[in-house]
């Protein structure tokens, strides 16, 4: 497709704003010149920011039907008594449902890519990242610890895993990992077992860690070791690696995460809707700690709204006596992208629907309106519609089948 984006701001490797076009052929970045130029669909940007599209980097999106309902709730408490009860209940239609109201938020939020982790529904996740056009990763939360009992049960859900593995390869957008629900949900035979199959695969591993003190406690009394050093010693923990949260960690931790290269995932919303804690992102940057951001759990934060985030970030980091740069902040939303000759066009368009003060921060501040999105260079949401799926349609039966899942737990 080919694609004129014509007078907007556009975001500048140093992360200042010049106004000029960008020249999008066949799912790349081509040029920021049109002159001359004829035939091209052409996107309208005075007065609007254009930016890299931003990358989500830790969700669960099959269960958005459950959106809020662990609100409030302790972490240990909201698994066993929300979260493992919606899970056990939920259908596949259900998953398809709760994943597509998440994919059209990120996307309205200005996501192209995701990195989601599940417990299973595979086949109905993948179904949604096809459909929406998303970029990204997927894998499943794999376990063999029950919670409620702390015994050793059978892993359910590796075959599984391994099939998504299998089937992404040939996937130009997404990419299957091998997943891991976290330190305290799985025997070290387990984790062993991930790490080989993640290596027999050449692929990664996303995971949680560290997240409360719950989690940081368990590991210290059964192994003598905090979960980050635990985990760096079995060898799961690589630049391959998304470990999520990492907020009750120490100085020593952090400097294995930095050494490790893995890619830590700040979800600050989660973080405090569980009282988990203040991730402490200054010192991860300083140690040279490679950051993204995502929304985590919808059942937990009820946000899907990466923008939202972002501002969540910068306050919480605040309290901390971090002023945290937009351009830092901005980094980890990217993930890697940029607008540069011969990139991805994975683009967004935001109307701060008030005067450009042609600054950064603002965009971080002013919660903007996403009104264009591009993923490979096609516009998936055009002023603010979409252009793969019938938006109101899909809203209608996601509202009755949450309703549905709800009422089956009461």
């Amino acid at each position: 497709m080919e694609v004129v984006i014509k007078d907007g701001l556009v975001l500048q490797p140093d992360f200042s704003l010049k106004k000029q076009d960008v020249v999008i052929d066949d799912g790349k970045i081509t040029g920021f010149d049109s002159t001359g130029i004829v035939g091209y669909e052409k996107i309208d940007a005075r007065g609007k920011l254009v930016l890299p599209g931003m990358l989500n980097a830790h969700v669960h999106m099959a269960i958005g039907l459950a959106k809020g309902l662990g609100v409030g709730i302790p972490v240990t408490e909201m698994f066993k008594k929300v979260l493992f009860p919606i899970e056990d209940a939920m259908t596949d239609e259900q998953a398809y449902l709760g994943a597509m109201v998440c994919g059209i938020e990120f996307i309205r939020s200005g996501c192209t890519s995701v990195n989601n982790l599940d417990k299973t529904w595979s086949k109905p996740v993948l179904r949604v990242m096809n459909e929406l056009g998303l970029k990204g990763t997927m894998a499943l939360a794999l376990k063999d610890i029950d919670l409620k009992t702390k015994e050793r049960t059978e892993c359910e859900y590796m075959k599984e895993n391994e099939w998504l593995v299998k089937e992404l390869r040939k996937n130009p957008r997404v990419k299957g990992l091998f997943g891991l629900a976290n330190e305290i949900e799985a025997s070290q035979s387990l984790i062993n077992d991930i790490k080989l199959a993640a290596s027999r695969y050449s692929t990664g591993v996303h995971l949680h860690v560290a997240e409360s003190v719950v989690e940081r406690g368990f590991i210290m009394q059964s192994t003598g070791k905090s979960s980050v050093r635990y985990l760096y010693d079995l060898g799961v923990l690589s630049e391959k690696t998304i470990a999520v949260h990492a907020v009750n960690v120490s100085s020593n931790d952090i400097r294995l995460l930095g050494k490790s290269k893995a890619f830590v995932v700040h979800c600050p919303s989660a973080n405090i809707a569980l009282d988990a804690g203040i991730a402490p992102v200054e010192e991860m940057l300083d140690n040279g700690v490679r950051l993204g951001i995502g929304v985590d759990d919808p059942v937990a934060t009820i946000n899907d709204d990466l923008l939202r985030e972002l501002y969540t970030a910068w306050v919480l980091q605040r309290t901390r006596g971090f002023n945290l740069p937009a351009e830092r902040l901005l980094g980890m939303a990217f993930g890697g992208n940029s607008l540069s000759a011969g990139a991805a066009a994975d683009v967004i368009v935001a109307d701060l629907r008030k005067p450009v003060l042609e600054t950064i921060q603002q965009f971080i501040m002013d919660s903007p309106k996403i009104v264009h999105v591009l993923i490979n260079g096609e516009p998936v949401l055009a002023d603010g519609k979409f252009t793969r799926i019938n938006e109101e349609k899909i809203m209608e039966k996601a509202e009755k089948e949450s309703r549905k899942l709800i009422s089956s737990l009461e």
